[in-house]
């Protein structure tokens, strides 16, 4: 037993000294990593960049190529293209597809930069030399984001290059990729640039020589390069011009819509309304019809979807043409309205939504009856996304129909969506003003009382707020009686919500509707006006700085006559208030709106309410009313405070040390036994511990005692964190005001998260 146990405390120690060692590894591994990747930050960006270029470390070369234009912008032109430069041929073959990747994004902006837009010619020779051969050699990696990027970032810096040597530098490389054997890649990557360049290379040059290239590609053995020739044609087309593009392009496009690979074809079904756009209208109207709709009858599924998809921009090309677009096509439309729930035609009634008012633009009010059946299944659909879709668009229909038809048939849409979910509801109400202005009077009026009521059926708050931003747009839709009746109240309701979000969306629109008021006699706004007012003398800090916020609103819409009249008077109040806040804002409000606008420019009195603001006690105040010299005085008196710190440090060491002492005393009180016969003991004992704690005060140094005002500065201030009061005072305001219980910050029940209600500027501890 006694050897067991032996072997077991043992093994207990190699075990604890195995950990130790492998805590010492861990330990040396991370001083390793930190001393191999740490960066100096002290070097400037551009010795970093040189210094660290080559490291190892793969996310920092990122890193360092993510910020190459900074760099560059940092270093100048001239010490970019000495020092800069010549790096990177060693980032466009890093190791890293990331790397690469960030160099080609990286490429455009910095070749720009070296360019100067051609007035550096040293600069514009580097753009020749330099980033076009690294943005070609990028194309052909064997990452296709590297390719992808290397391909936008040689579209971007083709930009760069003067047009007479488009030719020499831009036109060779395409060929040399459009003939090269060896990769297919490079054959795709030259059937794209044939059709993104064409607008830069020009007509006559991409007859003679762009066109021939794609007719050799077109043909080409592999099907990614007919593919992307079918689905890269459109730029082309308009560039040359509709006649030639019939005669030369759409041959190899009408042979592309019949290749053996369904793919080739889906491209061309992809990209029929690019290619119909630049077309004749003859040609668009007979022979690329019949393509589309042998489209439609594919035996892959995938090339039906594409054309359903496409079938919408298709018909809106017919927009231009003096012949109206055939109803065939029409019907085929109309008849993807229907929901189905066969896979990927289960989205048809989305497609057919979202093309809706293209295709209503394109045949007209005139041919309406065509369009309605389809119309009613979408706004009565099953799915949620293809009525929300069609909301969003309700107001340009009406446009595109006119009063009548948005009056009896669109008005019905309008209904249903007001009663759907509210990602329906937000569609229909964003835009809810150009969609009643299409109505006559009557029915404004019968709509508006809807729309208001709708904050009593929801318990969302950013529905509120939404409503609450467009109130101001529906006011002058309806009569000044009507918005007394109708808005005000709403308005007034609003300014009181619990959420601050709502009631900041709701500035705006009770200075517009306050605007619609004036039109009619004092009587109509007088009622607006009166609880605008009174927002100045209310006893909550959060309404006076509301009265603010409106007062700016005000004067932005152009009410700058009310402002004089009813609002001056109040505002100077704002500036005498004992919440340093509520002056903050009003300063604000004052310098950043009401004293811009020219009709306010030469007020006497509101210039001396500027005057009074800047004279403020708070340094932030008077910075906003446009007084910065405060500032310069704050960093003082920080600094004074930084030294009155260290001082206080001092005294509270010397406090410490006296509690340790009483400490100690009490300590050797409480082991005084209790006994009566050990009194002399007890005494004896006492007497030494007393003598020898005199000795030891006698020893001691003497404590620096603080005077009074550096200890009272050191006693913590009270914690106020938990006391919920909506009234902030100023310790140095004559009278104080009651605080002002908070209002229930609503929950909205839709789970999104609640705004915080109205948070205060920042001023100075000073005056909080």
């Amino acid at each position: 037993l006694k050897l067991q146990f032996l072997y077991f405390i043992g093994s207990i120690k190699m075990l604890g000294s195995h950990h130790d060692e492998e805590e010492s590894y861990e330990a040396d591994d991370d001083e390793f990593l930190f001393n191999e990747y740490s960066i100096d930050d002290t070097l400037d960006s551009l010795t970093r960049l040189e210094r660290y270029h080559g490291s190892d470390f793969s996310l920092q070369r990122m890193v360092l190529v993510r910020d190459i234009t900074d760099t560059a912008l940092e270093a100048g032109r001239e010490q970019t293209l000495k020092r800069l430069l010549p790096l990177l041929p060693a980032f466009v073959n890093d190791t890293e597809s990331a790397v690469r990747q960030t160099l080609a994004e990286q490429m455009y902006p910095l070749a720009e930069f070296v360019c100067d837009s051609g007035k550096s010619e040293e600069g514009y020779q580097e753009v020749l030399n330099s980033f076009l051969p690294f943005s070609i050699e990028l194309l052909s990696d064997r990452n296709s984001d590297v390719g992808s990027a290397a391909v936008e970032a040689l579209f971007k810096v083709c930009t760069l290059v003067r047009p007479e040597q488009f030719e020499a530098h831009v036109l060779s490389v395409i060929q040399q990729l459009a003939h090269d054997e060896r990769l297919e890649d490079y054959r795709v990557v030259a059937a794209e640039l044939c059709n993104e360049l064409a607008p830069l290379l020009g007509k006559d040059l991409c007859l003679a020589k762009i066109v021939p290239e794609v007719q050799q590609l077109a043909d080409d053995q592999g099907f990614s390069v007919r593919k992307t020739v079918a689905a890269h044609l459109g730029k082309l087309c308009k560039t040359i011009g509709p006649d030639e593009a019939v005669a030369k392009i759409f041959p190899l496009y009408e042979s592309l819509s019949k290749d053996m690979i369904w793919g080739v074809r889906k491209a061309c079904a992809e990209s029929i309304a690019d290619i119909s756009e630049a077309l004749t209208p003859e040609v668009r109207h007979n022979k690329l019809a019949d393509i589309f709709k042998s489209f439609l009858e594919d035996i892959s599924r995938w090339v039906r979807v594409a054309a359903s998809m496409n079938l919408g921009p298709y018909l809106f090309t017919f927009n231009s043409d003096p012949e109206p677009c055939p109803p065939s096509l029409v019907k085929l439309f109309t008849n993807m309205a229907s929901d189905t729930e066969n896979g990927a035609e289960a989205d048809y009634p989305e497609f057919c939504a979202f093309n809706f008012p293209a295709v209503a633009a394109t045949i007209g009010k005139e041919r309406w009856s065509e369009l309605e059946p389809a119309f009613k299944k979408l706004i009565k659909g099953v799915q949620w996304k293809v009525r929300k879709t069609l909301s969003y668009s309700l107001h340009e229909i009406a446009k595109i129909v006119g009063k009548d038809i948005t009056e009896n048939v669109l008005s019905e849409a309008f209904e249903l969506f007001l009663k759907d979910l509210d990602e329906v509801r937000v569609g229909c109400l964003r835009n809810v003003e150009e969609f009643l202005g299409v109505m006559g009077q009557e029915k404004r009026e019968q709509y508006i009382p809807e729309i208001c009521n709708i904050t009593d059926t929801t318990d969302s708050w950013r529905l509120r707020m939404l409503i609450g931003s467009i109130l101001g747009n529906l006011a002058p839709l309806a009569s000044p009686e009507f918005c007394k009746e109708q808005l005000v109240p709403m308005c007034t309701r609003m300014m009181d919500d619990s959420v601050s979000d709502v009631r900041q969306a709701i500035y705006n629109s009770v200075a517009k509707v306050l605007k619609r008021l004036c039109d009619g006699s004092y009587d109509e706004y007088e009622t607006l006006l009166e609880n605008i007012v009174g927002c100045a003398k209310a006893q909550s800090f959060q309404k006076r700085q509301m009265f603010a916020y409106l007062a700016k609103e005000v004067v932005a819409t152009g009410c700058t006559d009310v402002f004089e009249k009813h609002f001056i008077a109040a505002y100077g109040e704002l500036a005498r208030d004992t919440v340093a806040n509520v002056r903050l804002i009003a300063a604000k409000c004052l310098t950043e709106g009401i004293v811009s606008d020219e009709k306010l420019a030469g007020n006497e009195k509101l210039l001396g309410i500027v005057q009074l603001l800047r004279g403020d006690s708070d340094t932030d105040v008077a910075f906003f009313a446009g007084n910065p010299r405060p500032r310069m005085l704050d960093r003082a008196r920080e600094e004074n405070e930084m030294l009155r710190s260290d001082d206080a440090e001092q005294v509270a060491q010397a406090q410490t040390a006296q509690a340790q002492a009483q400490e100690q005393e009490q300590e050797l009180e409480q082991q005084q036994p209790a006994a009566a016969e050990e009194g002399d003991v007890v005494m004896h004992s006492q007497g030494d511990n007393e003598v020898q704690g005199e000795e030891d005060e006698r020893d001691a140094p003497p404590a620096e005692e603080a005077p009074i005002e550096d200890v009272e500065m050191l006693q913590e201030p009270d914690d106020n964190h938990g006391i919920e009061a909506e009234e902030v005072l100023d310790e140095t305001a004559e009278e104080p005001v009651e605080p002002i219980p908070q209002d229930n910050v609503e929950v909205p029940a839709d789970g999104g998260e609640e705004p915080k209600p109205d948070q205060e500027p920042e001023s100075s501890n000073d005056d909080i």
